[in-house]
């Protein structure tokens, strides 16, 4: 399935870069008074908001032509400057212009429209930082994290934002640091570094998640989840897998997430980090739930990546939970519609039919259905505090731990075995009766030469391994006495 960032919000060059700057005037070359920078930080911070259950995407204050700030998604994965909300362009009075850009036949299209003044208001209140930005696109951006999270954002500002500049990401502080000098910070000991590429505007990061395997992914604040490509996926050995529905600033869409003991990330192996499955329409991509482990800077001007462990990182190794509780939203209102048999949350007393008032001390009644249901499954290993009303008694409290959103891997019956011969062949050396390999007419002897497309002589036992572990197989065999090779499809067995 094409995802709706692929067609809609990776849209080729930028069409107006975006700097920032400090002490100088907006684009219509007037000038204003010196700002004042952040004493001892080398740079000004912008404060931003982000929670990995509720928010799990960057939002920012941006101010225009002298309005009050708006709310504005921070988007890496999107290489135009700033795209504003058709309803938030009328409230700033802005008057879009007839040209229009439609990235791809059938999307959406945007309406150009000028920009005199670009604010985006600093941590500390005597200071900000002014951008030299006279073009935005104006539509009807609907955003799909905003509609899920229920959260009201009036846009997005992208890459052309953080041109020619070093940006410091610190997710406990709640601040991204804009360093405009020349020089980056110094980088502190400890930290990784990761070297970017840039592609149409955009940035990518490169990945070794194994041995022989390797993918550039891009740097994407804009979606709450990584994701590798599903030709690369195939090969990896995750501790579980589930499916999952992929939410990004552009679309959304279902697919599969599996849970990877370790990611090799720069000098870093990183543990239980999900990964999400790329169709091959897609973009694989760095997404925020592994970039928030991090204090991230981004070299932008000089192209390097670094990743810092911060003091609470071992609370920042979150895996995807699961409450066992379904919901059902009439109106306003939440209530459990059924509950995974011998879960945590039944144990606990939670009965079908109860109303859910509140999960962790948040109330329900003003959020959209998946946020409410995502709050409830929250991450594995954490307790969930529910406030439930049953007819006939007074409101009352059940706590119980969410588990891992994973189902354990189940290896695969195929009734064959292969060894790697002298000569380098992948001979099969036994083939179980009634086994799938049997019922498709794989032989003793038979050579395999490739697995899933991919020749053995280049497989490690490893990788070997990995593939014969997936659901479906399959091979292209070397059989004596054919004339050409043969092709054989096998779905594993009970």
């Amino acid at each position: 399935m094409k995802s709706y960032r692929t067609q809609c919000w990776c849209v080729g060059n930028a069409y107006c870069l975006l700097f920032l700057f400090l002490g100088a005037g907006a684009s219509t070359g007037q000038t204003s008074a010196p700002h004042k920078a952040l004493k001892g930080s080398g740079g000004i911070a912008i404060p931003f908001t982000y929670d990995p259950v509720l928010q799990p995407f960057l939002v920012i204050q941006i101010g225009i032509n002298g309005e009050a700030p708006l709310p504005f998604l921070v988007d890496t994965g999107l290489n135009l400057p700033m795209l504003i909300d058709a309803q938030a362009a009328g409230k700033l009075k802005l008057h879009p212009s007839k040209e229009r850009l439609t990235p791809t036949p059938g999307t959406v299209s945007y309406a150009r429209t000028d920009l005199k003044r670009v604010e985006l208001p600093a941590a500390d209140a005597h200071s900000s930082l002014q951008a030299s930005l006279d073009t935005a696109y104006v539509g009807d951006l609907r955003l799909p994290l905003e509609r899920a999270f229920g959260q009201h954002l009036a846009g997005a500002v992208g890459m052309p934002l953080f041109a020619n500049t070093t940006v410091r990401f610190d997710f406990a502080a709640r601040r991204m640091t804009f360093y405009l000098d020349p020089a980056p910070p110094h980088q502190r000991s400890g930290a990784t570094s990761l070297p970017l590429r840039t592609e149409n505007g955009l940035c990518y990061v490169p990945l070794l998640p194994d041995e022989g395997l390797a993918a550039d992914l891009l740097l994407d604040t804009g979606r709450n989840f990584t994701s590798l490509p599903a030709t690369l996926t195939v090969w990896l050995e995750p501790s579980g897998s589930n499916a999952a529905s992929a939410n990004t600033a552009g679309g959304a869409y279902l697919t599969d997430k599996m849970l990877l003991p370790m990611l090799p990330l720069g000098d870093f192996k990183e543990p239980d980090v999900v990964i999400y499955s790329e169709p091959s329409t897609g973009i694989a991509a760095l997404g925020m739930n592994l970039l928030s482990r991090f204090l991230v800077t981004i070299d932008f001007r000089n192209g390097v990546l670094f990743l810092e462990h911060p003091s609470d990182y071992e609370t920042r190794i979150r895996v995807d939970g699961k409450s066992g509780i379904t919901l059902l939203q009439r109106d306003t209102h939440f209530y459990i519609d059924a509950i995974e048999n011998g879960s945590a949350a039944e144990q606990a007393g939670v009965r079908s039919g109860d109303r859910l008032i509140q999960v962790d001390g948040y109330p329900l009644d003003t959020l959209p259905k998946q946020a409410a249901q995502h709050l409830l499954d929250g991450f594995a290993e954490t307790q969930a505090h529910l406030t439930l009303e049953r007819t006939g008694a007074a409101p009352f409290q059940v706590h119980f731990a969410r588990a891992r959103d994973f189902l354990p891997p189940a290896p695969p019956h195929y009734g064959l075995v292969a060894e790697r011969e002298p000569e380098g062949d992948l001979k099969i050396t036994a083939v179980l009766k009634g086994l799938p390999a049997e019922q498709a007419g794989l032989l003793e002897g038979d050579a395999i030469i490739e697995i899933n497309g991919e020749p053995t002589a280049k497989l490690t036992p490893r990788r070997i391994k990995a593939a014969i572990n997936k659901p479906q197989l399959t091979l292209t065999i070397r059989r004596r006495g054919a004339d050409k090779p043969l092709i054989f499809h096998l779905k594993a067995g009970p």
